[in-house]
C-alpha cells in the first residue's frame, strides 16, 4: 500500500507540476490562432484524389475535391522526334479538380504586462508594470522599457525624481533644515536632525547643547528638561565600550532588490547592483533572458534556461552543422520519396520536397507516366492484380496504335485481360486477328475512348467509343 501510496503522490506531483508549467505559460502568451488556406495543383478528377497537401497542411475538400480549375496536358514525344530531342505537344486546357488545403498557423502575442519574443513579465509585475508610475514598452516586439511619468524614475518607475521628495505619488516634499529627511516613495517625510537641533523640521536649536561635549559620533539631544548625547543617526552603541559604531546598512531592511547586492558606502548610504544574469537598477532587477536579445545569438530556436543563460537548438527538418542549421536533404535520405521516373528537389522548406517528371514522363497525382503503353508495360510487370495477365492486349496495342497512343490523347482505355481474348477467341481466329491489321484496329476503336473519364462517370452510364458504338459498362474493371 506505501508503494502505491508514493506512485500516486510522484504521479500527482508530475500532473501538479505540468499543470503549473502550462499555467504560466498561459499567463504570459495569448497567443491568436488563424487558418491559411491554399490549393493543391490542378489535375484530372481521375487522379485528383491522390494529390497531398503540403507539409502542414491538411485537406479541408473530400473526393476528387473542388472542380472547375483547368490544367494543360503535356505530351513528349520521344521516339518520333526528327532530331532525337525531346518535344512537347501542349494540348488545350481540360477542366480539372484540385483539393483545398487549410494549414493552422498561431501568431505570437504577449500578455498584457509582458514584453518579448519569450513574453517576459514587466518590470514591477504583469498586473502592475512600472508600479503604476508609467508605461511599459509591451508586446511581442517590445523592450520591456518604462516611460515613467514626470515624477518618478528608476527601472520601474519606483522611485522619486525629485530626491526631496516622498510619499506614494512623490507629491510630499521634505523640508528639514539641519538635518536628514526619511524621502522617496516609500518614506514618510520624517526629519532626523544633526546634533544641537530639534523639531519638525531640525529648525529650533538646542541652547543647552553648547555646554554640552559629546564624543566622536554623538550628537546632543533633549532629554526632558535635560541634555544628552546619543548615537548619530546610521550609528549604535556598542555596550561593552560605550562608544558608537557606525552600522552596515546593509544589514539592516535594506531597498534593494532580492537579486541585487548591497554595498555599504557609509552609515547611510549603500548603493545596489543587480547580481549576474540580472539587469536593472539595483532596487528592481529582472531576469535577463538572453533570447529576448537578437534571438540570443541563435541561428533558429532559442530556448531560456536560467538568468543570463540559454541553449540553441534547430527547428525540425533542420540539422546542427558547424556554420549553423542547416535544412536536412530529406532526397538524400529516402530514395523513395519520389516516383522511379522523376527527380526530387528539395524545396525552400524544411523537411519538404517536390518531385519532378523527367523529360518525357507524364505527372498524374504523386506519379510519372510516360506513354500509355509505357504505362500499361509497367502495370503488366508490377501491378499485383494485373501482372502477366495484359501480354496478348499489349502485343495487339502495339502493333496497332501504338504510334498514335504516343502522340496523341487522353484517351480511356479498356484493356481485356489475356483470359478475355483466350475465351472469346479460338486458337485459329487469334492467328487471324494477330495476321489483319484492320481487325485489330477494329477491336480496339471498340475499347478506345477520346476523352479523360473516372470510373464513377462510367458507371450506368452510355459512352460511345472510337467505333462510333453506345455501349454500357456492366462488368467489372481495374482503374489504373
Amino acid at each position: 500500500m506505501l508503494i502505491l501510496k508514493s506512485r500516486l503522490f510522484v504521479t500527482l506531483f508530475a500532473f501538479t507540476l505540468a499543470w503549473l508549467t502550462n499555467s504560466a505559460l498561459s499567463k504570459r502568451f495569448c497567443n491568436k490562432n488563424r487558418i491559411v488556406t491554399s490549393y493543391t495543383r490542378c489535375r484530372s478528377c481521375s487522379s485528383s484524389t491522390r494529390l497531398d497537401c503540403p507539409v502542414g497542411s491538411s485537406k479541408a475538400s473530400y473526393g476528387a475535391g473542388v472542380r472547375g480549375c483547368r490544367y494543360h496536358l503535356d505530351v513528349w514525344n520521344r521516339r518520333y522526334s526528327r532530331y532525337r530531342r525531346y518535344r512537347t505537344r501542349r494540348y488545350s486546357p481540360y477542366v480539372g479538380c484540385r483539393h483545398r488545403c487549410e494549414k493552422r498557423i498561431v501568431d505570437p502575442y504577449c500578455c498584457k504586462g509582458h514584453w518579448g519574443s519569450d513574453c517576459q513579465e514587466c518590470p514591477g509585475s504583469a498586473n502592475n508594470s512600472c508600479n503604476g508610475n508609467g508605461n511599459c514598452h509591451e508586446g511581442i516586439r517590445g523592450t520591456g522599457q518604462c516611460t515613467c511619468q514626470a515624477k518618478f524614475t528608476g527601472t520601474a518607475c519606483e522611485e522619486c525624481t525629485n530626491l526631496t521628495a516622498f510619499g506614494r505619488n512623490c507629491s510630499s516634499f521634505c523640508d528639514c533644515v539641519n538635518g536628514t529627511c526619511d524621502s522617496g516613495i516609500s518614506g514618510n517625510g520624517t526629519c532626523y536632525c544633526n546634533t544641537g537641533w530639534t523639531g519638525p523640521r531640525c529648525d529650533q536649536q538646542i541652547i543647552n547643547c553648547k555646554y554640552k561635549s559629546c564624543k566622536i559620533h554623538e550628537k546632543c539631544v533633549n532629554m526632558g528638561n535635560n541634555t544628552v548625547c546619543e548615537c548619530d543617526y546610521g550609528f549604535t552603541k556598542n555596550l561593552t565600550t560605550g562608544l558608537c559604531q557606525e552600522q552596515n546598512p546593509c544589514d539592516l531592511e535594506s531597498s534593494c532588490s532580492k537579486s541585487a547586492t548591497c554595498t555599504k558606502i557609509n552609515a547611510i548610504r549603500f548603493n545596489c547592483s543587480c547580481n549576474e544574469g540580472f539587469r536593472g537598477d539595483g532596487r528592481v532587477c529582472y531576469e535577463i533572458d538572453p533570447c529576448q536579445y537578437k534571438n540570443g545569438g541563435c541561428d533558429q530556436q532559442c530556448i531560456y534556461t536560467a538568468p543570463g543563460q540559454r541553449d540553441c537548438f534547430c527547428f525540425t527538418g533542420f540539422t546542427n552543422t558547424t556554420t549553423g542549421c542547416t535544412a536536412i536533404d530529406v532526397c538524400q535520405q529516402n530514395a523513395s520519396l519520389c516516383h522511379k521516373n522523376a527527380n526530387c528537389t528539395m524545396t525552400y522548406y524544411p523537411g519538404q520536397y517536390k518531385c519532378i517528371c523527367k523529360p518525357g514522363y507524364l505527372n498524374v497525382a504523386k506519379d510519372c507516366f510516360g506513354t500509355i503503353l509505357e504505362r500499361l508495360i509497367d502495370l503488366n510487370k508490377e501491378d499485383e492484380e494485373l501482372k502477366g495477365k495484359l501480354d496478348i492486349s499489349l502485343k495487339l496495342l502495339n502493333s496497332s496504335y501504338g504510334r498514335e497512343l504516343m502522340e496523341s490523347g487522353p484517351f480511356t482505355l479498356f484493356m481485356p485481360t489475356s483470359d478475355a481474348f483466350n475465351a472469346s477467341f479460338s486458337k485459329a481466329e487469334m492467328e487471324e486477328l494477330e495476321s489483319s491489321m484492320h481487325e485489330r484496329q477494329r477491336i480496339w476503336r471498340l475499347n478506345m475512348l477520346a476523352v479523360d473519364l473516372r470510373t464513377d462517370q462510367l458507371a450506368n452510364k452510355t459512352i460511345y467509343t472510337l467505333h462510333g458504338v453506345g455501349s454500357e459498362i456492366s462488368s467489372s474493371f481495374i482503374e489504373v
